[in-house]
């Protein structure tokens, strides 16, 4: 298997997400590149949003971010928690490309969904944000 793939069913979620939050509508899917990391397992992050600005990356792709799901943490999360992971990662995303990654904490993040758990612990009963 190769260490990245780049799987439509990220972009399809994306997609998703973007029509039904309100919080990331602005983001364009077209600028995104979309990854799963298969071989790495960081102990910070289960997932992580980048911004290419002047990158070598930018003679590869057009996009203007990347979201990285690592799957070896992925791997245990259930489609809602995919859901939420996926909103988590394209709330950093700002308005305009000229701006840098928006930053967010656990907590403002538990405030938008209105939810008092820890999303990502594998198992955990989460609501379908897609609703």
């Amino acid at each position: 298997m190769a260490l990245w793939t780049q799987p439509e069913w990220m972009r399809e979620l994306a997609e998703k997400v973007i029509a039904s939050r309100d919080e990331v509508r602005h983001v364009d899917i077209d600028e995104v590149l979309f990854l799963v990391e298969h071989e790495t397992k960081p102990k910070s992050a289960i997932a992580k949003c980048y911004k290419f600005g002047t990158d070598p990356i930018n003679f590869f792709t057009d996009a203007e971010y990347a979201i990285v799901f690592y799957w070896q943490w992925c791997d245990l999360l259930s489609e809602e928690q995919l859901a939420i992971l996926m909103l988590h990662e394209l709330m950093h995303i700002p308005i305009s490309s000229h701006l840098p990654l928006v930053k967010h904490t656990v907590q403002d993040f538990k405030e938008i969904l209105e939810i008092d758990l820890d999303w990502s612990r594998p198992g955990q009963e989460v609501p379908n944000i897609l609703k």
